[in-house]
């Protein structure tokens, strides 16, 4: 089992208790060493990790066991950081001694032994350490379905601590002059600016006492952390890995709480490790991980999908820096606390990017971009120094989504001349205004089903006839109710353009109302009308006392049902329009549902709407109401 929850928040969790504040010292220690470590092993591969692993308990155990043998509490790990906070019940003073001392005892335990002999070399290490004494608030932030929670710490005395170990070298204990005049009788310091080098006790210092651990409270520890970290030994590896760094403005309660609503809402659809929300010597921010413990072939794309809609979601500036690294995956701490995360220099990247881009602004690495500039509109900003970086890094700018997805092959298609006329022929009855039924094209990955409707759309058929493509693509894992008809909307509504919520509903409003107006049908015209809070959920938009908030899930369903009808058979009224359902062998339950319903729903106008589907799938599984659906296939082989 592992203590990756602070008992502290776990206990208030259970008693219901989601905030708070008490008086503390906070302090603050910065291990150096780890990068350079990192960077080593990380050429030994998987034994390399695992040196790694050892190592990191190794140089971690006595600073932890320092902290708890004088009864702080551990609520942070910041990469090769630790944020620990001693609480004042009664004596202040006598706290503050206690946390000194135990700021003391690391830096002597360090001292002691500062180099880590390996198989593959012997390493150095160093501490600077950071106090500050005020009143700490706390806060537990939960999703709406309260599946899932995370926490932070924040006050003067979190800022501080972080401020004061700014200003140490290595084997020097910072304090700040609130810290100082309560010990000043106490122990010798020297004047440094506004705050106080530490030199040494006056006084008998506070002994040790020994602390004792309840069992893990998997129960409720796994709200915050997932259980496969809290329960297995994660195996400690070097991973691909999407770092993401994001800062915000110091929110108040009421606006994080809402915020956050919205952080585990797209959580739970682009997955990604989400700890906790720090404050400190970065300001407000969180990190994001993708691919550790679980990844997949489209993290990159889970990340920026992410960010871009989190942006487009709120009224305030959120700065981001993300980066594609390999990066060593494992715990960071102690058995008595620890934390999974990732370490390596993409974080340490993503950080600096984050806290140089301009506000609003995300820059991705070199490695990102030229993985995603087919999808995302991303601008190289030329290369720039960072901290810790020896050479220049190459800056890009993330814009957002592209209007659409460039496809790209190479070379003639050979040999599908009988595919592509049994297309056209499909295809026919749009020209006359017709409904054209549905066509499916069945092959093995990397077959070229992709390819041929590809072709089929570049085909000399559509010089001369126009049509509306609508792209609605599955996801593998995001199997979101209507999922393909949200992707196709988001880009049909062309929200690339817009920077926030606002622009996003303008955009919208001025789309929807110009199908409307140009809609010959008027009872059509006033179901999209009454209906448009039902598209607007499709695509995270959301209005009080809507007609959408008024309805129930059953509700809701239907309605959705009805307004992708109202819609497609609108748009099919100024051209022909063709949607195509990539990826069919992926698609979600309510979409595989919808479609015999639109079909009906056509018919019942005696196929007067010009509409074709084409989807194309890997496997056909037999379903019965798909099989009553398709009126054409073509096979690859």
């Amino acid at each position: 089992m592992h203590r990756v929850v602070p008992e502290l928040i776990l206990e208030n969790y259970r008693l219901g208790r989601y905030s708070g504040e008490f008086p503390a010292v906070a302090l603050f220690l910065d291990l150096s060493g780890f990068s350079t470590m990192t960077d080593a092993l990380m050429q030994h591969g998987q034994h390399g990790a695992e040196v790694l692993a050892g190592l990191m308990h190794g140089v971690f155990d006595p600073l932890v066991e320092s902290i708890f043998a004088y009864r702080g509490k551990i609520v942070s790990f910041a990469g090769d950081g630790i944020m620990a906070l001693f609480p004042i019940e009664s004596d202040e003073r006598s706290i503050a001694l206690t946390a000194l001392t135990s700021a003391w005892e690391i830096q002597h335990r360090l001292e002691e032994n500062p180099w880590r002999q390996t198989v593959y070399g012997k390493f150095q290490f160093s501490v600077k350490i950071g106090l500050a004494v005020g009143t700490v608030a706390w806060g537990i932030l939960r999703s709406d379905d309260e599946q899932n929670a995370t926490y932070y710490f924040r006050g003067s005395p979190v800022d501080e601590s972080a401020e004061a170990e700014h200003h140490a070298n290595a084997g020097e204990i910072i304090i700040t002059d609130g810290m100082n005049q309560l010990l000043k009788d106490s122990i010798q310091t020297q004047p440094f600016g506004s705050f106080h080098r530490f030199s040494g006790f006056r006084i008998e210092i506070p002994a040790a006492i020994s602390t004792v651990f309840q069992p893990v409270d998997v129960a409720t520890a796994r709200i915050f952390m997932p259980e496969k970290i809290i329960v297995q030994d994660v195996r400690s590896e070097f991973r691909q890995i999407v770092n993401l760094f994001m800062r915000f403005p110091d929110l108040p309660n009421e606006k994080l709480y809402e915020f956050f609503h919205i952080v585990f809402e797209l959580h739970k659809k682009y997955g990604g490790l989400l700890n906790r929300l720090d404050f400190g010597d970065k300001g407000c921010n969180m990190l994001m991980l993708w691919g550790a413990p679980v990844a997949y072939e489209n993290d990159i794309g889970r990340a920026l999908n992410f960010i871009l809609d989190l942006q487009a979601r709120v009224d305030f500036p959120i700065t981001t820096g993300i980066t594609y690294y390999v990066a060593h995956a494992g715990y960071l701490g102690s058995t008595m606390c620890e934390d999974y995360t990732c370490y390596g220099w993409g974080i340490n990247l993503a950080s600096r990017f984050m806290m140089s881009a301009s506000p609003g602004q995300v820059w991705v690495d070199d490695r990102i971009a030229r993985r995603v500039s087919s999808r995302f509109d991303v601008e190289d900003v030329g290369a720039q120094r960072f901290k810790g970086f020896s050479s220049e890094q190459r800056v890009n700018l993330l814009k957002g989504y592209k209007r659409e997805a460039e496809l790209i092959y190479q070379g003639e298609l050979i040999g599908r001349e009988k595919e592509l006329a049994l297309l056209e022929n499909f295809a026919e009855p749009l020209w006359s205004g017709n409904f054209a039924g549905m066509l499916l094209v069945l092959g093995e990955a990397g077959m070229g089903k992709g390819r041929l409707v590809h072709e089929f759309r570049a085909s000399k058929l559509f010089e001369n006839n126009n049509a509306i493509w609508t792209l609605c693509q599955s996801d593998q894992i995001l199997r979101q109710s209507f999922n393909p008809f949200r992707s196709w909307l988001f880009r049909y509504f062309d929200f690339a353009s817009a920077s926030n919520l606002d622009e996003r509903k303008q955009i919208f409003d001025s789309k929807l109302q110009e199908l409307i107006a140009s809609t010959s049908d008027r009872s059509l015209a006033q179901e999209l009308d009454r209906l448009r809070s039902v598209l607007g959920a499709l695509v995270d938009l959301h209005w009080a006392d809507s007609l959408y908030e008024q309805l129930d899930a059953e509700g809701r369903y239907n309605s959705t049902l009805l307004a992708l009808i109202a819609l497609i058979k609108a748009e099919s009224l100024r051209q022909p329009l063709i949607l195509f359902l990539e990826d069919m062998q992926f698609i979600d339950d309510d979409t595989l549902n919808f479609l015999p319903r639109l079909k009906r729903a056509i018919l019942a106008g005696q196929g007067s709407y010009p509409v074709a589907i084409i989807a194309t799938s890997r496997t056909y599984g037999g379903n019965k109401a798909l099989n009553d659906l398709i009126d054409a296939r073509v096979e690859l082989k």
